[in-house]
This record gives structure tokens, sequence and C-alpha cells, in this order.
């Protein structure tokens, strides 16, 4: 008596490449909202900063911030004040990019860069000019590169997906015939 609950080898393999199927679309979706989509925003945002216009700004305090790395790297906090037509504004963005995580080393360097008193040139929003940004010109580059390379990884493991796809569906239908 054969037992219609046990599975086929078949069965097995099928199972095996739905369990893969659906591991490698969870795989394309969290490329998609983890890498793409919020690289191609912080493009797009950081284009718009780089139209902002600029003043000059005076440094208040800078030192380490939070720990942002597991290796001991720490973020650059910055406090800097500006004024647009004589209003006053504080601002602590030191990049627009966010990848504001540094060596302790590199850190103490730009401290000495950024003492209380020293001018720099900031960025600011006209439509909100309490937003601001010290550095943004070469964050745009750094931001657009990325958004293109995690789009073109994105584009191209769908493609790979997809042939994956149409290659087992071809052979299924030529194993069945």
């Amino acid at each position: 008596m054969v037992n219609s609950a046990a599975m086929t080898g078949q069965d097995v393999r099928k199972a095996k490449f739905a369990l893969s199927a659906v591991a490698g679309v969870l795989f394309g979706a969290w490329l998609l909202l983890a890498i793409c989509i919020p690289s191609v925003l912080r493009a797009i945002d950081l284009t718009d900063a780089a139209n902002w216009p600029g003043t000059r700004a005076t440094i208040v305090a800078a030192g380490p911030g939070e720990l942002c790395s597991r290796n001991g790297a720490h973020a650059l906090k910055v406090r800097y004040r500006y004024e647009v037509d004589g209003n006053a504004y504080t601002g602590d963005v030191f990049e627009m990019f966010g990848a504001n995580c540094y060596p302790d080393a590199r850190i103490d360097e730009l401290v000495r860069g950024f003492s209380a008193g020293t001018s720099v040139a900031i960025r600011y929003n006209p439509k909100s000019r309490g937003e601001s940004a010290i550095s943004v010109d070469g964050d745009v580059a750094l931001a657009r590169s990325q958004a293109m390379a995690g789009t073109a990884f994105f584009v191209v493991y769908s493609a790979l997906a997809l042939a994956c796809f149409r290659f087992v569906q071809v052979r299924t239908h030529l194993a069945t015939t």
C-alpha cells in the first residue's frame, strides 16, 4: 500500500524552489525598500539642497557625538549660528547626506577645524530658513552615484530573478511533456 501523503522527489524540489522563490522575492523587496527608494529620495533632496542659497555661519561648538559603529567611530556634532534677513537661526547638520561617522582620530581632526568662532559656509532652505547644512555640494554627487548603483543592482537582480523563473517554467513544461 502506497502512502498518498508521501512527497516525491519532484515535490521536494518544487517545495525547495518555492521557498527559494519566496526568499528571492523578499530579498528583492528589501533591496527596493531599504536601498533603492531611500537613496533616490535622498539624491532628490540633496539636488534641491544644492540649489539653496548660501550664507556664512559661526561655529558655536563641535565635538564627538553619538557612537555610530561597532568599531568605535562617532558622529561629528557641530552647532552653528547664522542670520538670514535679520533673523537668527541655529543649525546642527554637518552633512546632509548623513554619512557622518568617523574614527575617533578623524573626529579630533574635524573638531579642530570647527573650533568655536570659526566662520563656515552653509546652505539654507529658502522656504524654511531654519533648515540648513554645512556641506551639500560633495554630498550630491555621492548620493546620486549611490542611487544609481542601488537602482542598477535592483534592476540586474530583478532581471536575473525573472530569467530564473522563466528557466524553471520552461524546464517544468519540458519535464511534463
